[in-house]
């Protein structure tokens, strides 16, 4: 008996599925036609069973919540492509606290599309802290190399002006000071970060202009009076003799 329950169950393990499971005739004709699968044995069966198992315990096959990650970290990465392209499209060189102030709304309204996009709500729908220093730091860097770009091209645009009024030939305070005064307007849109080291350079460009200049001025002036008083002498004995008016002269001689 014990025989024949063994030879009964090696046959079953041999007999086709569809026959084991209850199929009808038309089925397993459906299936064998193309339908559906047959498998040809429980063995067969058993060995698909045990790899969709493995499978699962590997991930192969998404499940709800890997689904779930896998839309929650692309909406983010979305966010975050956002958050570059605003960032780099802001229009630099600016003044550092309106650069933060437009980061941080450009930050905001990424953190607000993305929660309404991801599923879970929570720190899920807010970027990653390293990502968003990453974009801070890099439009400070970009902020400072358009300002540094910008005030030097503007600060020689000032510089060519003021050496040009120092070769003049009759120096002008007024002149001067209004060529310094055009200088502040130019470097008015020296903003950002080397604002205040171009700002300073003005100013002590301007100190140093205006020694300069009176130096200049009051040399010019006092051999513009050396030769009037030369000619003063010389007129004075040889032309219009007067003792007198030649002493003048001589005592006005720097």
């Amino acid at each position: 008996a014990a025989a024949e329950a063994k030879a009964e169950e090696a046959e079953a393990a041999e007999r086709p599925v569809a026959s084991r499971v209850g199929t009808t005739a038309a089925d397993a004709m459906a299936m064998a036609n193309g339908n559906g699968r047959v498998w040809g044995s429980g063995k067969e069966l058993a060995g698909a069973v045990r790899k969709l198992v493995e499978a699962l315990n590997a991930n192969a096959i998404p499940t709800a919540g890997s689904v779930i990650d896998s839309f929650n970290n692309e909406a983010r990465a979305t966010a975050l492509a956002t958050l570059r392209a605003d960032a780099e499209a802001l229009p630099l060189p600016m003044v550092e606290a309106r650069l933060a102030s437009s980061l941080a709304a450009s930050v905001a309204a990424a953190e607000r599309a993305l929660r309404r996009r991801v599923f879970g709500g929570g720190a899920g729908g807010r970027l990653a802290a390293a990502d968003v220093a990453a974009v801070r730091k890099a439009a400070g860097d970009a902020n400072f190399r358009a300002s540094h770009a910008q005030c030097r091209l503007l600060w020689s645009r000032c510089a060519a002006s003021l050496a040009a009024l120092r070769a003049v030939l009759l120096p002008s305070r007024r002149r001067f000071h209004a060529r310094v005064e055009r200088c502040n307007d130019t470097l008015s849109g020296c903003v950002g970060p080397a604002a205040a080291e171009y700002h300073e350079r003005l100013a002590l460009e301007a100190g140093k202009g205006e020694e300069e200049f009176n130096a200049r001025f009051h040399g010019q002036l006092s051999h513009a009076l050396f030769l009037l008083c030369v000619g003063g002498i010389l007129t004075f004995r040889y032309v219009a003799v007067s003792a007198l008016a030649e002493v003048g002269c001589r005592l006005l001689l720097p």
